[in-house]
């Protein structure tokens, strides 16, 4: 499936849960959360058995994703973003992730969906987080 396909089911997704949410009024949906995360791992190695697959970067995926990711926003890894079209690649925050022992690893961040999240929320995971390295741009964000 190419990176354009993957994003479109995000966002799908993200529209499916934000209808569902506005429904039923008498019910505290708006305390819940979907958080997705976009990512591509090459060469697995599959077996009958799902838990027994193993690819090195699928298990650092597998990891980190709630590190990675901010509920209400959709994020992704710079090999999903650098295999969007370029016009898809437009309204994207990045920022560098220390994750593990590897490298800085860079995630992407839909600039419209974090401005509809509180800015505390994102602020504070932003620069609170043990893995988050501050960003310049970051205050560009804020409404």
């Amino acid at each position: 499936m190419d990176a354009k396909s993957v994003l479109d089911a995000a966002n799908s997704a993200v529209k499916a849960f934000k209808d569902w949410q506005s429904k039923k009024k008498n019910e505290n949906r708006k305390s819940l959360g979907l958080r997705i995360s976009l990512h591509k791992a090459d060469n697995i190695y599959p077996d009958d058995e799902s838990s027994n697959w193993f690819c090195e970067d699928l298990n650092w995926f597998m990891k980190y994703e709630r590190d990675l990711a901010i509920a209400g926003a959709i994020s992704m890894t710079e090999v999903v973003f650098k295999n969007l079209p370029g016009k898809l690649q437009k309204g994207w925050f990045s920022n560098s992730l220390k994750l593990g022992g590897g490298p800085p690893r860079t995630i992407y961040f839909n600039v419209e969906q974090i401005k509809e999240l509180e800015q505390t929320r994102f602020v504070q995971w932003l620069f609170e987080s043990k893995y988050a390295l501050p960003h310049p741009t970051a205050k560009a964000l804020l409404p």
